[in-house]
């Protein structure tokens, strides 16, 4: 594969947006991509420098030979599966624009109900303190950091490669004074917080079991980061040590919240017994979610058919399931645990 303008031929172009668009469209069906025509067109207006929606009415304007070089390069990347967003090196997320590479994982637009549901719990409360397990590129603590401005806000991740990323866009947003950025894994960074607490303590902890991976689509199986993804055998090990843990670091009254598998609601019930209620999506971050996919982000969910096992063992010391948030497809998306008294 190419790797830079310097190595792809001379064009003499005298190709149109309109042209080189189709057969763009062409060559990424014919590898299986999702949504080759949708991929086409922000390949091209990154090559541009101007807006997708902004390649319809300028379809007869002819491409120089160095802009059809560089499409050609970007394609031929997408062509080998690598994902959309790592090739542009930015995706939305919230009201977020976010720079992304293989550090991290691709923020999804269904982890937005994280989000949603962390500012929804903590409405109200003064100086509310938040921690994220696994922030990776941070997208879950950067926009609750936007919208808490009174708030005391820490992430870590176990990566230090994804924990740098996420520090930088940070400072891309003018928010790496307001975050308390700490490596390691799971609550080892925060001993500090051991039995005074927080009030919030938020994760997106990965989920898909070993075989879901092995079978997920090449933009997920063979770019994104592994450790981010997978979660053992049947795909709950990381969350089982949360909730196990969890307990420790909360204040009366606080809550864990965390994403989990379409396929995972009854387990995750089962680990503290009685069941919760179900929510469902709101419909503003329906619509939200909507436009994101339309973008052309590969959803995790989407990667295989829902599954998990039952969990008969309680591991949630300490805690108790508040509820179950559905998505916009109606699929369990987001666990709320709450400190039980005493």
């Amino acid at each position: 594969m190419p790797q830079t303008l310097a190595e792809i031929p001379t064009v003499n172009s005298k190709s149109s947006i309109g042209d080189v668009l189709r057969d763009g469209e062409e060559s990424l069906a014919a590898a299986g991509v999702e949504n080759p025509r949708l991929d086409a067109e922000h390949l091209l207006a990154h090559c541009l420098g101007i807006e997708p929606w902004r390649l319809l009415l300028e379809r007869e304007r002819v491409l120089n030979p160095a802009q059809e070089a560089q499409f050609q390069l970007l394609l031929e990347a997408r062509r080998l599966r690598r994902p959309l967003a790592y090739i542009l090196g930015e995706a939305g997320f919230y009201d977020l624009v976010l720079s992304v590479d293989p550090r991290a994982l691709i923020p999804r637009p269904e982890t937005e109900l994280l989000v949603e549901k962390a500012l929804q719990i903590l409405e109200g409360t003064t100086g509310p303190e938040v921690i994220e397990i696994g922030c990776g590129s941070g997208a879950i603590v950067l926009a609750l950091a936007r919208r808490l401005p009174s708030g005391r806000i820490g992430a870590s991740d176990v990566s230090q490669a994804a924990l740098d990323l996420a520090k930088e866009n940070a400072a891309r947003l003018g928010l790496e004074g307001r975050i308390d950025f700490r490596p390691g894994d799971l609550f080892a960074p925060w001993p500090d917080r051991r039995g005074r607490g927080v009030d919030l303590v938020v994760a997106n902890p990965p989920y898909l079991s070993r075989e879901e991976l092995d079978t997920a689509p090449p933009e997920v199986r063979d770019y994104e980061p592994r450790e981010a993804l997978e979660g053992g055998e049947d795909g709950l090990a990381v969350i089982r040590r949360l909730v196990g843990e969890a307990a420790d670091y909360l204040r009366p009254g606080g809550r864990l919240l965390f994403e989990i598998g379409s396929g995972q609601g009854q387990a995750v019930r089962e680990l503290s017994g009685p069941a919760a209620p179900v929510i469902a999506r709101s419909e503003a971050t329906k619509q939200s979610q909507l436009g994101s996919n339309s973008a052309g982000q590969v959803s995790v969910e989407d990667c295989f058919a829902p599954s998990a096992p039952a969990m008969t063992d309680s591991v949630a010391a300490g805690l108790e399931l508040i509820e179950l948030a559905k998505d916009y497809c109606g699929r369990d998306r987001v666990a709320v645990f709450g400190r039980r008294n005493g």
